[in-house]
């Protein structure tokens, strides 16, 4: 069963996880205890939603890297920080 985390930065003022962000994108985070897994959902705004179905490779990038610190804080009760991401499509590399 999915139970939503709880958003302990005070600030509030992430891009993608802040609730005070006027332009941020307001994700919630739901873990599944059972399966230990990490999830949210997301259907861009027009700002971020690129060209039809397209959405942004920096947007995608980093909700690569926010669901990732969620799931390490939600599973270790550490924060963590990304040292290196890289995003691979049609076999080349995108720094």
């Amino acid at each position: 069963m999915k139970k939503e985390i709880a958003n302990l930065y005070p600030d509030q003022g992430c891009l993608f996880c802040g609730e005070k962000n006027p332009v941020g994108l307001k994700l919630k985070f739901y873990l599944d205890e059972e399966t230990e897994e990490v999830s949210t959902e997301y259907l861009p705004s027009k700002p971020f939603g690129g060209l039809g179905n397209i959405l942004h490779g920096g947007i995608q990038t980093g909700l690569f890297d926010e669901i990732m610190g969620w799931t390490a804080h939600s599973l270790t009760g550490e924060m963590g920080v990304t040292s290196e991401l890289k995003v691979v499509e049609s076999n080349k590399v995108v720094p």
